[in-house]
């Protein structure tokens, strides 16, 4: 339950990089709010894609009182980080024009692993290289692992640091399934 850091006025930008805004705290102008509304074919960050949207055509802002508090609990849809950071970037694509409305179809049809398939190698390692460092500081030993191998198959170069995370990780989920 700790605040949030954000900007106190996030721009396009800003929004390209990360949600800056708690869904259920936002207002705005009724006449503010794109016809479009949500998207549904995102399905852990239509509001994420929604702010974006917004930020291109509106000033955004964050109050600088903290009136909000998220709880963090397993069952919450976004408990899913890996899913949850790959709709994420999805988004982003969208309003980049980098994928069109048909595949975003195919895409709500299929499942979030054909947008995975679309990704380039560059894109598939900052995505894995992102998700071994948080379930590594969560320690998802198991999970942190395996983005931590996956990040190594596309041949990213790993600095001493990384290695010993890695290193690390799979150490201690052996030890966690030795002991289930």
């Amino acid at each position: 339950d700790k605040p949030r850091k954000g900007t106190a006025a996030p721009t396009f930008d800003d929004m390209m990089r990360t949600m800056f805004f708690v869904h259920a705290s936002l207002m705005m102008r009724t006449a503010a709010i794109d016809p479009a509304g949500y998207d549904s074919r995102f399905r852990y960050s239509c509001d994420y894609e929604f702010m974006i949207r917004m930020s291109k055509s509106h000033r955004c802002a964050n109050l600088p009182d903290l009136l909000y508090l998220i709880r963090d609990h397993d069952t919450r849809t976004t408990s899913n980080i890996d899913a949850v950071y790959l709709d994420n970037m999805l988004a982003r694509h969208k309003n980049l024009g980098k994928v069109s409305d048909a595949f975003l179809n195919t895409i709500a049809r299929q499942g979030l692993d054909a947008f995975y398939a679309h990704l380039t190698a560059a894109e598939k390692t900052h995505f894995h290289m992102r998700l071994a460092r948080k379930h590594y500081k969560n320690a998802d030993w198991a999970k942190s692992c395996y983005h931590f191998g996956e990040w190594r198959k596309l041949g990213a170069r790993l600095n001493l640091k990384t290695a010993f995370r890695m290193t690390r990780a799979r150490i201690k989920a052996k030890s966690q399934s030795q002991t289930a």
